[in-house]
């Protein structure tokens, strides 16, 4: 279960999130620091200078600023992986009393990272948009769990293909 905390926060690391023109701009803290106090070296060396956003910027490597964004992020979502995961054990324990961990699943983040929204947002659907269809898909089926509708679709579907399915 470990390993999901990091390989879960790099996969949806891959998406970029909602970056802003500031994350971009500057190796230079760009809201405290004027343009010409942007001087001296990087900590890998590199010279300390103003960039204006170009929509190459949100490629690692490209602007180290976008760089920090990024991981930033990253450890952002290790902490929310991390807290989802405890809310769902806890859960798990106290209203179904089995001794299972869950946490989130990895199949879905992918497919979600990598085809609907696309590396770095190269997709065809906005990240605010693709976000805002899995919160309402994961609203439609805890009603239709806590309504008990889950075990009547369920009966619907032929009994050998519940039976191929690991979910009886």
């Amino acid at each position: 279960m470990a390993y999901i905390l990091a390989v879960n926060a790099n996969i949806l690391t891959d998406l970029g999130g909602p970056c802003f023109v500031d994350d971009c701009l500057s190796v230079c803290n760009v809201l405290s620091v004027d343009v010409a106090a942007c001087t001296g070296l990087y900590g890998n060396g590199t010279a300390l200078r103003l960039v204006t956003p170009e929509p190459e910027c949100k490629f690692t490597r490209v602007n180290p600023g976008y760089t920090n964004y990024l991981e930033r992020t990253r450890k952002d979502l290790i902490m929310a992986t991390v807290a989802s995961s405890l809310i769902r054990c806890f859960i798990m324990g106290v209203f179904a009393n089995l001794p299972l961990a869950l946490t989130p699943s990895m199949g879905t983040n992918a497919y979600f990272a990598y085809t609907v929204v696309g590396f770095h947002g190269s997709g065809s659907i906005p990240y605010k948009s693709a976000l805002a269809a899995v919160l309402i898909e994961g609203v439609l089926f805890l009603l239709i769990a806590t309504l008990g509708l889950r075990k009547k679709l369920a009966k619907l579907v032929l009994k050998p293909v519940r039976i191929s399915s690991s979910k009886e």
